[in-house]
């Protein structure tokens, strides 16, 4: 996991923390957005991005995705641009009858 995937899930203190655990040792407890831990290293292991090739449908798919997701907001808000919407409470000695 990316020191950024870390930052997202747990917070920033907690990845920042975890990138000076060293391997092989328990260490903590390490505080997080989900409570405190500890925590045990196996191996940091140098990160790279995988050749286009092999995400290239994943990628495809998520960017097709989001365009039909924001295409569908855009036509959600030409439709609700067409209509007025009023909230009429009613008056209180009406609601107060219908209470009881």
């Amino acid at each position: 996991m990316s020191q950024s995937d870390v930052a997202r899930t747990f917070g920033e203190g907690f990845a920042k923390q975890l990138s000076a655990v060293e391997p092989g040792r328990w260490q903590g407890p390490i505080p997080s957005s989900f409570g405190v831990h500890f925590v045990i290293l196996d191996e940091r292991a140098k990160g790279s991005l995988p050749p286009l090739d092999t995400v290239r449908e994943t990628v495809q798919r998520e960017w097709l995705n989001a365009r039909r997701i924001e295409t569908e907001q855009k036509l959600y808000r030409s439709l609700r641009d067409r209509y007025q919407i009023v909230v009429e409470t009613p008056p209180k000695a009406a609601a107060s009858e219908t209470a009881r």
